[in-house]
């Protein structure tokens, strides 16, 4: 009896022993399975060498599109990173057989600044860290804050676009860092061609003025795209409108004084890359494209990358004067040169409207197809020396546009002010 309780014990103690066994096996299994799914979350190098230890040949992981809300997310929003520099905007960006991610920042104008890191997803499901070349756009004007673009080259890691990115001062996953989603640069076609305009404080402007120009571009363009800094009755009407985009432009108030008008070069970088035209111009509420011919934009070469037309001021003599009005004695200053662009082929815009391209982008110039009409007094030496003081008559504009214009306005007017009956 005493031999076959010692067996018994035996074959228990092997069975436990053995369920300890598997048990261990099956512990283990689940670290080796968490390790190898959460690769890429803790520091970048350590991530590699535990990728690669093991032999394994990185296979790409297959991603989802997009999740998140496009429209929503084509709203400029300004986001701190800490160190006086502010995030805008991240987009995916292929060019000759290359991938970049561009985010684009306001910071301290030419002051050395810690590398500026971007923290990606790559295509085999490590999160590596690219360190941002900074580039500044020129059309900043040098003020205390400018237009930077942080450029990360992501060729051969990322080949679609990873949806979101982390930007940090470091590369470790465990240290600050900010979060922004990330559009694509080629979602475009939304009409043949919209125009960016400059964001202005719109409550300065006279009612009637402010309409007149808004219903002007918008007859002119398939879309308006307008950076609201006032939050005005009037701009407000105009959300609801189909053809015309209004993006809150809510600088921080650290900016809004250090940077050139109101962050104009920030918006229009924004703009090139958010607006989902074909074709954009870049203007001044009071700068008006004029055709030679109607409609004008299917009929230009699909080759170019940016059409360049000459620039004149139409100069009130007797103050300003709307273009619906009975007055229109000028005078004519020729000015410098704007132009209309392919969004895709270009890398920045300056603030007069003049395009970089990327490199191996065809740019020509087109002097006959439309001419730009600026109403508004030349203020500046290079368009007073090309000023023409004979007074000339100026009605290419409002020949064309007036019937149609003054039935907007009124229309325009009738609803903010009609209230009716109780």
């Amino acid at each position: 009896m005493r031999f076959k309780r010692k067996l018994h014990q035996l074959a228990s103690s092997r069975r436990l022993w053995r369920t300890a066994t598997v048990l261990f096996a099956i512990a283990y299994g689940l670290i080796i399975f968490i390790m190898w799914t959460s690769l890429g979350d803790n520091d970048v190098k350590i991530s590699k060498v535990q990728h690669y230890k093991h032999g394994r040949i990185p296979i790409p992981v297959t991603k989802p599109p997009c999740s998140y809300n496009l429209e929503e997310n084509r709203k400029p929003q300004f986001i701190s990173l800490g160190r006086e520099i502010w995030l805008l905007q991240a987009v995916f960006n292929r060019l000759n057989n290359e991938t970049f991610i561009r985010i684009l920042a306001s910071m301290p104008t030419w002051k050395e600044m810690s590398p500026i890191y971007c923290l990606v997803k790559t295509d085999f499901g490590i999160t590596e860290a690219f360190r941002a070349d900074v580039k500044y756009l020129k059309s900043s004007r040098h003020k205390i804050n400018s237009a930077y673009q942080l450029v990360c080259n992501v060729t051969g890691k990322v080949t679609d676009n990873p949806c979101s990115l982390r930007v940090s001062f470091e590369t470790s996953i465990n240290s600050n860092w900010t979060t922004l989603n990330v559009l694509d640069s080629v979602q475009k076609g939304k009409g043949n061609i919209g125009v960016c305009l400059s964001p202005i404080y719109f409550g300065d402007i006279p009612e009637h003025h402010l309409v007149e120009m808004l219903e002007l571009q918008i007859m002119i363009y398939d879309h308006v795209y307008i950076y609201d800094t006032s939050h005005s009755t009037i701009i407000n009407h105009y959300r609801s409108r189909p053809n015309v985009t209004v993006w809150d432009w809510s600088m921080p108030k650290i900016l809004q004084n250090t940077t050139y008008r109101f962050g104009l070069p920030l918006a229009y970088a924004h703009c090139l890359r958010a607006a989902s035209t074909s074709l954009l111009f870049f203007a001044d509420l009071d700068e008006v494209l004029v055709p030679e011919k109607e409609p004008l934009w299917p009929t230009l070469p699909h080759s170019s990358s940016a059409y360049c037309l000459s620039t004149i001021y139409i100069e009130p003599v007797y103050g300003a004067v709307p273009l619906t009005g009975s007055s229109t004695e000028s005078r004519k200053c020729s000015s410098r040169m704007k132009c209309f662009v392919k969004p895709s082929t270009i890398e920045n815009i300056d603030t007069w409207g003049t395009p970089e391209l990327y490199e191996g982008n065809i740019f020509v110039i087109t002097m006959d197809v439309a001419t730009v009409k600026h109403y508004a007094p030349c203020r500046n030496q290079h368009c007073l020396n090309k000023c023409n003081d004979i007074p000339i008559q100026d009605r290419i504009v409002a020949d064309r546009y007036e019937s149609r214009l003054k039935k907007a306005i009124q229309r325009v007017m009738h609803s903010l002010h009609y209230k009716p009956a109780e």
